[in-house]
């Protein structure tokens, strides 16, 4: 095991690129079957050095945690080395100003000998969970759930954007997820999804698109992904989540735009409630054929501050799919956006035709993204009619 951890030797990083230097989050790769290391900018600010000292190799930064740390780091990335399953450890880390509370996340690629981490200050994180967790005493009132969802209780940052292989139950509605991903080194990229159910039994649904995609669009991603949740599970309404949200992509200078579709469905009454971001309009397929909804408009995160973002409702009967979406199933070069809209309608109408209890299936299977150097994301969720 020490043989491969110590195959990652420094060599000269590269810049990820817009949407990670400025702001809390830093990556590293080491290569372990070359000499290869490549740290983003954020990273060499974090553990303070400097990009002409070369980044360290994976032995060298596991060194960065402090002494009272440093065993417990180390036998994390030894669990992921022995095993390949991704893990999270939240640790001090020695930097050249101070020490800086951090949570590292550890993956590993076996097919390219890459083991991948993303480490997160939670200096500043922490002091905004802080405010949440005492403005909202909903969120004190879910910290079991919270515990065992980690996610959704201030868990800011991840690689992978786990996404269920099987149809879920949630809330009374029965949901299914497809991701594709336009870098195919990296199994993420700018494009998110969210399934919250609530205590009083709603449920909250999200998509959204970080600008750009791939490894440099991920870090504001697992932000804005992570953010929304736990608005939601305080309480929030889709356009408050929205205008919370575009609060702190603004709040961090030029670090992303994204659009973003936020919904509230619930059950006792078969409402659905939504807001928009600059994103695709929702469709909405049952009975009556395939709907297409524009309403409400609202502005792209991440511009103004003061923008506001309004809600629209619909009645969704049992069978009725929901299906939300980023640009990448719609956009193609040479193509209008309204042309792709339309043929993503006539693709959800006809999965329509099969039983109810294989329609989500039916209609996801038919979908692919249309613009292969974009992210796409979808999220499919059928209404039961359970009360």
């Amino acid at each position: 095991m020490e043989e491969i951890r110590a195959g990652a030797r420094s060599a000269v990083a590269t810049d990820p690129g817009l949407g990670t230097a400025g702001q809390g989050l830093g990556w590293g790769a080491w290569h372990l079957d070359t000499d290869r290391v490549e740290w983003s900018e954020r990273l060499y600010r974090l553990t303070g050095r400097r990009r002409v000292d070369g980044a360290l190799a994976l032995p060298g930064f596991l060194n960065l945690a402090a002494p009272d740390d440093r065993g417990r780091v180390s036998a994390a990335v030894d669990r992921l080395l022995d095993d390949g399953a991704p893990v999270d450890v939240e640790y001090l880390m020695r930097a050249a100003d101070r020490a800086r509370p951090v949570r590292a996340t550890f993956e590993l690629h076996p097919a390219q000998q890459t083991l991948y981490a993303v480490v997160n200050d939670l200096t500043e994180l922490n002091r905004v969970r802080d405010r949440l967790l005492v403005s909202h005493r909903t969120v004190v009132a879910q910290q079991r759930a919270l515990a065992q969802q980690r996610e959704i209780n201030g868990q800011l940052q991840q690689v992978i954007l786990p996404v269920p292989t099987a149809v879920t139950d949630a809330g009374g509605m029965r949901v299914a997820v497809r991701y594709f991903a336009a870098d195919d080194s990296a199994d993420v990229g700018g494009d998110w999804y969210l399934t919250v159910p609530l205590a009083d039994g709603d449920v909250v649904f999200a998509v959204g698109d970080v600008v750009g995609h791939g490894l440099a669009a991920a870090p504001p991603m697992v932000a804005l992904r992570h953010a929304a949740a736990a608005y939601a599970v305080a309480g929030h309404q889709p356009g408050e989540i929205l205008a919370a949200l575009n609060v702190l992509l603004c709040r961090q200078g030029s670090w992303a735009t994204a659009t973003a579709v936020v919904a509230r469905y619930r059950p006792s009454t078969g409402t659905l409630t939504w807001a928009r971001a600059g994103h695709p309009p929702i469709m909405v397929a049952g009975r009556d054929g395939v709907h297409t909804r524009y309403e409400p408009a609202g502005m792209l995160l991440g511009v103004c501050p003061e923008a506001e973002y309004e809600h629209a409702s619909v009645q969704l009967h049992p069978g009725d799919v929901v299906l939300m979406y980023t640009d990448g199933l719609i956009e193609q070069r040479g193509h209008g956006i309204d042309e792709g809209i339309r043929d993503l309608a006539m693709s959800v109408a006809e999965g329509l035709h099969a039983p109810a209890t294989d329609r989500l299936e039916s209609i996801l299977d038919r979908l692919r993204p249309r613009n292969p150097g974009d992210d796409a994301c979808m999220l499919a969720a059928q209404a039961t009619g359970a009360r």
